[in-house]
């Protein structure tokens, strides 16, 4: 059976003059000069085989320029064994100041329980107070285990 004869025909003629055909809306999107435009352009990079871009051209200058970088980073190590120099003042800051943390770590190595603190004093300011907690158990201990063997 053909899909013509089982659609049913309307009980109404197109020539009935009473009757309000209906109209076909617009789209806006596609009414505006712009989206033809765009469509038109579309159509030609299409027909080209140009297509579209993956990225956007901003997104691929910095990607290029990233890229050079890289390579110009990589060619300057082999030419030059030497470590790189900090570039930028906020590195050169922070290498100051991690030199500087090296230097406070080297001058305050913490003594042995028996030895004395350079500069005199109680030391008490410069030693944390759970080491000096620590060095004063380890006292009690040894004098504690001297005593009960001097009694037994």
């Amino acid at each position: 059976m053909e899909v013509d004869t089982m659609l049913s025909e309307p009980d109404y003629g197109d020539e009935t003059p009473g009757l309000i055909k209906p109209k076909k809306l617009i789209n806006p999107v596609k009414e505006s000069r712009r989206h033809q435009d765009l469509h038109r352009e579309l159509l030609m990079k299409n027909k080209r085989g140009q297509g579209l871009q993956p990225k956007p051209e901003l997104l691929r200058v910095l990607d290029q320029r990233k890229w050079e970088q890289r390579v110009g980073r990589q060619r300057h190590h082999l030419h030059h064994d030497e470590e790189p120099e900090p570039n930028g003042a906020l590195q050169q800051e922070l290498l100051k100041r991690f030199q500087r943390l090296e230097q406070l770590d080297r001058d305050l190595e913490f003594p042995g329980p028996g030895e004395e603190q350079p500069g005199g004093g109680s030391g008490g300011a410069t030693i944390p107070e759970f080491i000096r907690v620590r060095d004063n158990l380890r006292r009690t201990r040894i004098v504690t285990m001297e005593t009960e063997q001097g009694t037994a």
